[in-house]
């Protein structure tokens, strides 16, 4: 058997000989083969169902077959942490997970990769507690879309001093 990508380079490995695929029969038998992709390889189109043995007992299979390709997924997870500093000198913390997702395509036989856009998700929008007669630096944490190769801020605090004094913004 010949096994054969699309443009009929043999696939390596693939034609009938010690450890691979041989059929043995008598001028006039029909025969049918059984069929084994090579590794990493997958057939493309239905080879022949049967062949009658000739006389010349040196018939070749052409089988045509491709790169095999599985499909995965690639994950970043990203943490931001949001300290909320209150008047009572208290603190206040939380945790915002997001996680980015692309698709990736594998070959198979050549190991290549072929990678997906980033399938974006984002931190979500905060609105920092209000308190009588207390103003905080900043009153709402906007949404932030994470970009996957963009080195993002995964602390931020936020301070409350009173109303007759200067407004404190810390980003850490």
């Amino acid at each position: 058997m010949n096994y054969c990508t699309n443009n009929c380079n043999s696939v390596s490995g693939s034609r009938t000989g010690s450890g691979y695929p041989k059929l043995i029969g008598y001028t006039g038998e029909t025969l049918i083969p059984n069929y084994h992709a090579p590794q990493g390889y997958e057939i493309i189109s239905s080879p022949q169902p049967n062949i009658t043995v000739d006389a010349t007992g040196t018939q070749i299979i052409q089988v045509n077959v491709s790169h095999k390709i599985t499909q995965s997924a690639e994950t970043l997870t990203k943490t931001r942490t949001i300290n909320i500093h209150l008047p009572n000198a208290t603190e206040k913390t939380y945790r915002q997970v997001a996680v980015i997702k692309r698709n990736v395509a594998v070959d198979q036989v050549t190991g290549s990769k072929t990678y997906g856009p980033w399938h974006n998700n984002s931190w979500d929008a905060m609105d920092i507690p209000i308190i009588e007669g207390y103003t905080a630096n900043q009153t709402v944490l906007l949404l932030k879309r994470l970009q996957p190769r963009r080195r993002m801020k995964p602390l931020i605090s936020f301070m409350f001093k009173t109303d007759n004094t200067r407004l404190l913004l810390s980003l850490e």
